[in-house]
């Protein structure tokens, strides 16, 4: 059996899918592609076929991607018809937001009657029962609750008997039997939409085609700040957020954007800009300046809001470059991070960095208004939710959230028995096969002309990059380090000698640096990022060892 290895180069200590050379011409002429990146394609399990299908030319979601959702098209087509009162209750992430903006937007073109509640930070996590029961006195008749509700089912049968009829969209993990009576929009295992992709699904029966696009783009945006894996259907809603033509229909996005950019539009400056601005007045208290900006109609609208996000955005970063650079400077490897003093709405952006920086799982909590616990769980490996959950079993827990990634809530009396559980039971799974074997991962070696126009207009076309489809992991041999500094922002770039010349690459995410002089072996990705009006080309390293 051929190998792909450059004939100079040792297997020992890599881990390299094997590819046939003609496999790769046949790709490479196939998509007139560079051989490098339909070397990665085929080493992922990708053929050109199934390339066409959930890759270069992905289809929007059908009724197969969800469970049975006729109950759900029922209670909305009688609602419609008979003009009933709909309230719309989402989560305050932009998941729940743009569900939120996608009913609104779709009412709102009939004419229908109803409003909108989105999650406060202080509500906590689910629906509030206060704010529920009151509905049908109110005169509402059906209530969607957008990214939320899986874990209400006593609440929400109560609703029902008061005379509210629900419709559940969401894609949390469901932890009980669904009872047959209650309306579910949900994945249920059939795909890896998010909350809104359901709703997109619910809401395209009843569509215009003129309002697909904008659809699309919404749940394009929840792809990205859910990091849902970007293949398929997801891949369809990602692809929208790229199209001109649909952004004028949202003035206020353009004009966070302006702020931003002035160049052509990367899928880049969603993830990096747009998704934080939005997320960021629902994690200091209230989501409703990031509804009004998805909402916006006139430029006057758009540049209200979109400057109350980013100052709101502003001080979010501060606050979280604040406590995570105060974590970071005390902390042990302990799995369970605790201070009370933090804010509860950065715990899942601190336990996110925590976790890709060290590789390793955390719990990242603090109290809440009401004096309980709540925090953020990120998880690697093969540990999911479930198994937290299954782990706390017997305690005063209630939590839930996606395979990888969710949240719990408790009494502060819970807490030690909680830390002492999670610490042993993250810890006794913690480590990965790279760390035990000294193997390193990666697509293929650096080609020696990574330099050229060819390799980074390969890239381009493949981003972007996410769950299911992650950026590609270049490896480079016994390379010389010369000088290690820091770069712009939070940087540190390193700055090394290899065959092929000299080069540097950033440095995000690593408990040590390497010294002067150091000759190891790197796995590096290569980026393309925005920067104002330009598009850098740059290396991040992801993992290095002792090169022997």
């Amino acid at each position: 059996m051929r190998s792909h290895f450059d004939g100079n180069e040792e297997r020992t200590g890599w881990h390299v899918p094997f590819v046939s050379e003609p496999d790769i011409s046949a790709m490479s002429q196939g998509l007139e592609i560079d051989p490098i990146w339909a070397r990665i394609l085929l080493g992922r399990g990708f053929d050109q076929d199934n390339l066409q299908g959930s890759f270069l030319h992905p289809s929007p979601p059908g009724p197969t991607c969800v469970g049975d959702t006729l109950l759900a098209s029922e209670t909305l087509s009688s609602a419609l018809k008979n003009q009933s009162k709909i309230a719309i209750y989402a989560d305050l992430d932009v998941d729940g937001i743009t569900s939120a903006v996608m009913c609104s937007r779709f009412l709102t073109r009939r004419h229908h009657p109803h409003s909108v509640l989105l999650v406060h930070r202080e509500d906590g996590h689910g629906l509030n029962p206060d704010r529920i029961l009151s509905l049908p006195d109110e005169g509402y008749r059906v209530i969607i609750a957008a990214d939320l509700g899986v874990s209400n089912i006593p609440l929400l049968m109560e609703a029902r008997e008061s005379g509210l009829e629900p419709i559940v969209v969401d894609h949390h993990l469901i932890q009980e039997p669904w009872p047959a009576t209650l309306s579910l929009v949900h994945p249920q295992g059939r795909s890896c939409l998010t909350a809104v992709g359901c709703l997109y699904v619910l809401l395209r029966a009843f569509a215009h085609d003129s309002e697909e696009r904008e659809m699309a783009f919404l749940a394009g945006l929840a792809v990205l700040a859910d990091r849902a894996p970007i293949l398929a259907e997801n891949r369809y809603f990602v692809q929208s957020l790229l199209d001109e033509g649909v952004l004028e229909s949202f003035p206020g996005v353009k004009a966070l954007l302006r702020k931003k950019v002035q160049r052509k539009i990367m899928v880049n400056d969603f993830s990096f800009w747009v998704i934080p601005s939005l997320n960021a007045p629902g994690r200091m208290s209230d989501p409703l300046p990031s509804f009004r900006l998805l909402m916006a109609q006139t430029e006057s609208e758009a540049e209200k809001y979109s400057n109350q996000v980013v100052e709101m955005n502003r001080r979010r970063r501060e606050i979280e470059w604040s406590v995570y650079e105060e974590v970071r400077s005390r902390w042990d490897g302990t799995p369970v991070v605790f201070s009370p003093d933090w804010a509860p709405g950065v715990m899942g952006r601190i336990a996110h960095r925590l976790c890709e920086e060290f590789n390793q799982s955390v719990f990242v909590a603090t109290l809440t208004a009401s004096g309980s616990v709540r925090g953020s769980l990120r998880l690697k490996g093969e540990v999911t939710i479930l198994d937290i959950l299954k782990c706390l079993e017997g305690l005063p827990i209630s939590g839930g959230g996606h395979p990888k990634a969710g949240g719990l809530g408790f009494p502060i009396e819970a807490l030690e028995d909680v830390r002492s559980l999670l610490t042993a039971f993250l810890k006794d799974r913690s480590g990965t096969r790279e760390e035990e074997a000294g193997t390193l991962d990666i697509d293929a070696f650096l080609p020696a002309y990574y330099r050229s126009g060819v390799f980074w207009e390969g890239l381009g076309k493949l981003i972007p990059f996410g769950e299911g489809f992650p950026e590609p992991m270049f490896g480079i041999r016994n390379v010389q380090v010369e000088k290690v500094a820091s770069g712009n922002g939070r940087l540190v770039l390193c700055h090394f000698r290899w065959r092929h010349g000299t080069e540097r690459a950033a440095f995000r995410h690593t408990q040590t640096l390497p010294n002067p002089g150091d000759r190891l072996d790197l796995v590096m990705t290569p980026e393309l990022v925005g920067k104002g009006d330009r598009v850098e080309r740059l290396f991040t390293i992801r993992r290095y060892r002792n090169a022997g």
